[in-house]
């Protein structure tokens, strides 16, 4: 943008919207621009036929420019996923040369039949994304949708990328003439048996997400992706309450397990009895429950996670034991805190309690999952975690149960990074930057991630105290940059 030759003429935002695969332009495209800091400032541009926008008058400052256009994915300037590079208007800066690239759009379309190859009228559709971080595949949620009276669901305005589907319903029939084993005793000759369900499904036909198929899509490709159901006998449990029969239990939650991070509450009917609680029909899935006894100060949290797609109910928790030590830097003093994991689908909380050298235990019944830590009492200071015996995803650390674990946290004032990236003597705009830490090699969640602005420059924030050393990449977006390999 020229500096404005009248005092209140403001700056300019200006450019062309294409397809990022032929560079054609592309009209009748919705261009927003939002102003980050400062007054509530908001605008919208729909372009003609040569894919221009222009937006008049703004005052200096630092915007986010968006995009939308059917058929497309709807994205940020230079997005990727949480990131995206600002557009700066002000004295000295160029801002109305934009080319703003979009993405055509990838779809999935599927219909959904039960074992009689009727449609499935009453379910719901998963859509998970594979992403990739510190060198394995991940799953992620990425879209939900309801079945169709025709028993079809649809993904549309997709990231290129590859998918898993999954799809959770229950037999007509069960649900209209469902009955309670636990009362009504077996089912007589000729009846119809009521007590199944369908299990959760992936894509073409698997019982879990690692022997599900993935769907892979280029940009504006098409997929269809049929799933058959068949129905299994439902399981029906009972669990022990450890509670004084005159006590109300109050039931936190059951889910049942999709993928590490991924549940879906359960609709199975749930009764309670003097001592225990039950279930009628869960799916053969592994299931996690969560329930409450006593009131007050007096209150518990019980939790217990059922594996029955074996057919039993087996617990599948696993005596774990994670040692750490907590470091304060710049910060009071550590000794009595508390030291929190929480499942993070499921809601399960384990506590301990920092010692007087800053160590701390955990030994606990745990199953698979991503956990999250935090430490109430040092909430104003930024937790940075190196570990082993475990991974990290985002910002959740994934336990193994069973698997020794070691902890090393740093409590401490976050610290802030700014800078600017130049290329041929100019700022550079959408180029990777981040601190790599020293002994990048452990697992760790030390990294912080941010995309130069159209003037070059970049900013990092919430970083731990501790040695860094700062990088920048020009095409680092595409590559796994949580791994060694891509940080050496």
């Amino acid at each position: 943008a020229q500096t404005p030759s009248g005092a209140n003429r403001g700056y300019r935002i200006a450019g062309t919207v294409v397809d990022e695969a032929s560079g054609k332009p592309l009209g009748q495209t919705e261009v927003t621009i939002g102003l980050i800091e400062g007054k509530n400032l908001h605008e919208t541009f729909a372009t003609g036929t040569d894919g221009r926008f222009s937006f008049e008058g703004l005052p200096a400052g630092k915007y986010q420019l968006s995009a939308r256009r059917r058929g497309y994915v709807r994205q940020r300037y230079k997005g990727h996923d949480d990131y995206w590079a600002a557009i700066v208007a002000g004295p000295g800066l160029k801002s109305d040369d934009v080319r703003f690239a979009m993405t055509a759009g990838a779809s999935i379309v599927g219909h959904v039949f039960d074992e009689r190859g009727d449609a499935v009228r009453d379910g719901r559709v998963l859509l998970l994304r594979e992403v990739l971080g510190g060198g394995r595949r991940r799953l992620t949620r990425d879209h939900e949708t309801s079945l169709n009276d025709l028993g079809v669901y649809r993904f549309w305005h997709l990231e290129p990328g590859a998918y898993v589907v999954v799809v959770i319903a229950q037999p007509w029939y069960a649900e209209l003439y469902g009955i309670n084993p636990a009362a009504e005793g077996p089912a007589r000759i000729g009846d119809i048996d009521t007590d199944v369900v369908y299990p959760v499904t992936f894509y073409p036909g698997a019982m879990d997400a690692e022997a599900a198929g993935r769907i892979t899509l280029a940009a504006g490709e098409s997929a269809t992706a049929d799933v058959a159901l068949a129905p299994l006998p439902a399981r029906n449990v009972s669990i022990k309450t450890y509670n004084d029969p005159k006590e109300r239990v109050g039931v936190v939650s059951a889910v049942v397990y999709i993928a590490d991070g991924i549940a879906e509450p359960v609709s199975a009917p749930m009764y309670r009895q003097q001592d225990s609680i039950g279930f009628n029909g869960l799916p053969p899935s592994r299931v996690d429950l969560t329930w409450r006894t006593g009131t007050g100060k007096d209150a518990q949290e019980h939790f217990t996670s059922l594996n029955l797609a074996e057919g039993d109910s087996a617990n599948s928790s696993v005596p774990t034991v994670i040692r750490g030590n907590l470091e304060g830097v710049g910060v009071a003093t550590v000794a009595g805190a508390t030291v929190k994991l929480t499942l993070k689908a499921g809601g399960k909380t384990f506590s301990t309690v920092v010692g007087a050298n800053g160590e701390f235990e955990f030994h606990e019944e745990m199953v698979r999952g991503l956990y999250t830590i935090e430490v109430p009492q040092l909430a104003d200071a930024q937790l940075g975690i190196r570990a082993k015996g475990l991974e990290f995803f985002d910002d959740s650390l994934e336990i193994q149960p069973g698997r020794d674990v070691e902890l090393k946290i740093t409590a401490g004032r976050a610290a802030r990074v700014r800078g600017r990236v130049v290329k041929n003597g100019a700022g550079a705009e959408g180029v990777f930057a981040a601190p790599v830490p020293e002994g990048f090699g452990d697992a760790n969640d030390l990294m912080r991630v941010a995309e130069s602005e159209s003037s070059g420059a970049f900013e990092l924030g919430k970083i731990v105290p501790g040695k860094y050393r700062l990088i920048a990449v020009e095409d680092g977006w595409d590559a796994d940059w949580r791994s060694t390999e891509f940080l050496k």
